[in-house]
């Protein structure tokens, strides 16, 4: 079990953009610190972000204070790994 605890925590964020706006959304996303990668999507989603933080504090506030708040981003939603 002590294995498991040492482990980052890990999110993916499926993001929905306004249309036009994903490759802008994905440049500043990638700059942010706990990205460890994000991707454009077809389909539903726009795009979709890996979060990789020491806790869930750390991911939550980079969801809500970093990427919730880049100009075009109309909704997330948070996928976190548990195992």
């Amino acid at each position: 079990m002590k294995a498991v605890l040492d482990q980052m925590t890990k999110a993916y964020v499926l993001i929905n953009a306004d249309m036009g706006n994903e490759m802008n959304i994905i440049e500043s996303v990638r700059k942010l610190e706990h990205i460890s990668q994000a991707f454009t999507l077809y389909g539903v989603y726009d795009l979709i972000v890996e979060i990789e933080a020491n806790d869930i504090e750390s991911i939550n506030e980079c969801i809500t204070e970093k990427i919730r708040t880049i100009k075009s981003v109309r909704s997330t939603n948070t996928l976190v790994v548990i195992a």
